[in-house]
């Protein structure tokens, strides 16, 4: 949760969208964390 505003401005800087929820799971076998972003609006990848 500290670290909830740093990402909500990368988030927002990388797809120009706001997320408006986040999901964190940590591997107990390799301690590999993933986050799962839930985005206000789809988004565009650039190229």
């Amino acid at each position: 949760e500290r670290g909830r505003p740093m990402l909500e401005t990368l988030i927002k800087e990388i797809t120009g969208r706001r997320f408006t929820s986040l999901h964190t799971d940590i591997s107990t076998i390799t301690g590999e964390r993933v986050i799962i972003f839930v985005l206000d609006a789809p988004f565009k990848l650039r190229s």
